[in-house]
């Protein structure tokens, strides 16, 4: 028998029941279903927590973007600000010692070849030592306009991955075979944009920034205790296949540099090309 609730009941007639008594056989068991603000809120939880750990993740580039559009709404830029200091950068009497160093704490001092004085290099001085502050004065690259301040490692093979690999963790790479600054020729220098966001501090993402560069921007090359200038003359973005902009070429003073385009992507690559600029 079942009665209006749902409750089963039997009833049971002996001799030690004088009279029909009734007992409940079976009770159906219910499953509480979650409420609607229950859910809501899990369903806000997941999602917050997925903004913020995305957040933390990419908080490194959006350091670095804001970093740069702030420099650049500045009465004047990095870039404006070392232009001028070059102009009246004066030897210091007395410098103060340095120490040659990296990211990673070592020395990057590469060894290098020795070239002719070139026309449009001069010879470094220490007031523009203290304008620039390059990692080290044998050879190395700074570019005010976007942070770039950073240890060239020459001669590397950019057909060889370990080799570049290991060359990109200390800082930049010159390509083997291309001319260095003042030999008259194409100098060729990559690097990554960045892997991942997180990583994008690290000495691998030092062109992160390259794709801001527009012609007319100062490139400096620091090579033997020699002080090159370039201007951007182009900016350019190639398929990885064109390779042509690798092979080393002589009777024009040129520099490239190079990095992967989109940032964290390799699909295609982001060339910067500059020229001499003759004005220190």
């Amino acid at each position: 028998m079942i009665s209006s609730t749902g409750v089963i009941y039997q009833y049971f007639d002996g001799p030690a029941l004088p009279s029909p008594v009734l007992i409940d056989a079976y009770i159906p068991h219910t499953v509480a279903s979650p409420s609607r603000i229950a859910l809501r809120r899990t369903l806000f939880g997941l999602v917050t927590g997925s903004i913020v750990g995305m957040a933390i993740l990419v908080s490194p580039l959006l350091f670095i973007e804001a970093r740069y559009r702030l420099s650049q709404v500045q009465p004047q830029t990095p870039q404006e600000q070392t232009q001028q200091a070059l102009i009246g950068a004066q030897p210091y009497i007395t410098p103060a010692p340095r120490t040659i160093v990296s990211a990673y704490n070592i020395d990057l001092t590469p060894t290098v070849t020795p070239v002719q004085q070139p026309d449009f290099g001069v010879p470094l001085t220490e007031g523009q030592i203290h304008v620039l502050n390059p990692v080290n004065t044998n050879f190395s690259v700074i570019i005010p306009k976007i942070g770039v301040n950073s240890a060239i490692i020459a001669g590397v093979d950019a057909g060889n991955e370990t080799e570049y690999k290991q060359a990109l963790a200390r800082g930049v790479a010159h390509a083997k075979g291309t001319y260095y600054p003042g030999q008259n020729g194409t100098s060729y220098i990559f690097a990554h944009s960045t892997d991942y966001p997180w990583n994008v501090n690290r000495f691998n993402a030092v062109f992160y920034l390259l794709r801001e560069m527009v012609s007319d921007d100062r490139i400096y090359i620091v090579y033997n205790n020699t002080l090159f200038e370039y201007a951007v003359t182009e900016v350019r973005i190639v398929d990885p296949g064109e390779t042509f902009y690798l092979k080393p070429r002589y009777g024009q003073e040129e520099l490239i540099l190079q990095t992967c385009w989109p940032p964290g992507t390799v699909d295609k690559r982001l060339l910067v090309i500059a020229r001499p600029n003759i004005t220190l």
